[in-house]
């Protein structure tokens, strides 16, 4: 919240702490983002493409089988939030 807030973006941003009610906030989302550094097989992912979600997110382990780079997600680097801010406009 303090980062949102003083980068000024805390209107743009919607920050969910857990829930039981993710699909509510999954039908809502225009993207599905994934900025892990060490996930595995991704349910989370999966979730998102279930709901036809364009998915962004970094190369961690076993995103490669889940998604097709550059039909169904786009990719970023580790720590490269320039990669990940240009995906997103």
């Amino acid at each position: 919240r303090e980062l949102a807030a003083a980068r000024r973006v805390a209107d743009l941003v919607d920050l969910v702490p857990e829930t039981p009610e993710v699909w509510r906030h999954l039908r809502a989302a225009d993207a599905f983002v994934c900025c892990s550094h060490g996930e595995a097989y991704s349910l989370s992912v999966l979730e998102g493409l279930a709901f036809g979600l364009p998915v962004v997110s970094t190369p961690c382990g076993g995103l490669g089988e889940q998604v097709t780079w550059g039909v169904n997600a786009l990719r970023f680097e580790f720590d490269d939030h320039r990669g990940l801010a240009g995906h997103l406009c």
